[in-house]
């Protein structure tokens, strides 16, 4: 057995049946965030980039998958182009009807439930997509930050203390600094309450559906994770901010941007299982921003204000007068949309965004009260024109357009 209390040798991430599924979840995700009422047809020049990248080096193993289903993924071919590029896909049964958006839940569902009794072992993977993020991060920061500590990095799974209102703190992650380490949620030890805590706060239908983006959040997160490690060593700055908004900012910036330099040096298996992840990523900022554009304008202002100002106009005023749960919950959007933007940012832009903007948020003369005027006019002065943000509304208006 290994730590994780599983048997050994079980490598998930390895196994292109559980890629076919996620990837093929991730894909129907997307559609629905983008269309939520149907119908789902749709041309690729319209497509997002990394959904756009999936279908062309996944096409065939998200058809299977949906065939086994009832479900057809058809493609129409360009007149004007080369042989085998698509100009559109639809979505339809076997019959050729059109699916609602129900359906398409339900067959999300479906397709996830293979996973109801997902074995992984969650602290080795964890270990081995820090170890990756550690090697880059030293790599690019090696001429003024020593970082090889997080090679070292210990993993751990939350305590469970199995009460009702401890629930939302058990399927959080941390990061300590001081004892350089990254907590997980103890997925493996999931009751009932957690599942449906899932339900509630994110919409999750079944408990396959939660525990894939649980898997898929072991790459998804830990860079955020680690950039607050790495803040600890930088060692210079202090956030006044009760909810450390300037530090969530910059961890928050960098992490999609340092986990696709992640993915492209580590050549996972399969290939095209890269393309799964990010547009992952994607989808969880695009529904964090359809979540706060259903609040109060005042938020979304609030947030524009932090994410253009690298992180130093705290939006905790405004935030705060929604009350506790309601100020928690908008951190959380605030975080996947900032993430999701950078990485529109830098593929807009062709980046590369990370190694300057790593210099930018860990520069060792950023000391002393981050909100200082000097420690902002260097900041803003740094991060120039070249690294500012492509707001994310932007892409998802583009998709609404034509979808």
């Amino acid at each position: 057995m290994s730590a994780d209390g599983k048997p050994d040798g079980t490598d998930l991430f390895k196994s292109e049946g559980f890629w076919r599924i996620a990837g093929t979840a991730v894909f129907l995700r997307h559609v629905l965030l983008l269309q939520p009422e149907g119908p789902f047809e749709f041309k690729v020049e319209d497509l997002c980039f990394w959904l756009a990248q999936l279908l062309r080096s996944a096409e065939n193993e998200i058809a299977e998958e949906l065939d086994a289903h009832q479900v057809l993924l058809s493609s129409q071919p360009a007149d004007d182009v080369a042989e085998g590029v698509q100009a559109s896909y639809s979505l339809r049964w076997r019959s050729g009807q059109s699916l609602t958006a129900e359906e398409v839940q339900t067959v999300l569902q479906h397709i996830c439930s293979p996973l109801n009794t997902l074995r992984i072992t969650w602290l080795t993977s964890l270990k081995e997509v820090i170890l990756d993020a550690s090697m880059v991060l030293e790599e690019l920061m090696k001429d003024y930050l020593d970082v090889s500590a997080l090679r070292k990095v210990q993993v751990q799974y939350a305590a469970m203390f199995n009460e009702e209102w401890s629930t939302p703190y058990e399927v959080c992650w941390q990061a300590n600094g001081a004892d350089n380490s990254i907590i997980m949620p103890d997925v493996p030890n999931f009751t009932e309450r957690h599942f449906q805590h899932f339900q509630r706060s994110a919409g999750h239908t079944s408990t396959g559906e939660t525990l894939l983006y649980e898997a898929l959040a072991l790459y998804l997160i830990p860079c955020h994770e680690l950039l607050h490690i790495v803040q600890h060593l930088h060692g210079h700055l202090l956030d006044s901010d009760s909810h450390s908004y300037a530090m969530e900012h910059d961890a928050s910036r960098l992490n999609y941007l340092l986990l696709w330099h992640v993915l492209e040096r580590r050549s996972p298996e399969p290939q095209w299982s890269k393309w799964v992840l990010m547009l992952e990523g994607i989808n969880r900022s695009l529904s964090a921003f359809q979540r706060i554009k259903a609040q109060d304008a005042a938020y979304y202002a609030a947030y524009r204000q932090w994410a253009d100002t690298f992180g130093l106009d705290a939006p905790s005023k405004i935030f705060a007068s929604s009350g506790d749960e309601m100020s928690l919950s908008l951190e959380g959007m605030v975080k996947m949309i900032v993430a999701g933007e950078a990485l529109v940012a830098n593929y807009e832009s062709q980046g590369p965004h990370l190694e300057p903007l790593l210099r930018v948020a860990f520069d060792p003369a950023r000391q002393g009260d981050v909100y200082s005027c000097e420690n902002r006019e260097r900041t803003l002065s740094s991060v120039g024109q070249n690294l500012q943000l492509k707001e994310f509304h932007l892409l998802f208006e583009q998709n609404q357009r034509h979808i």
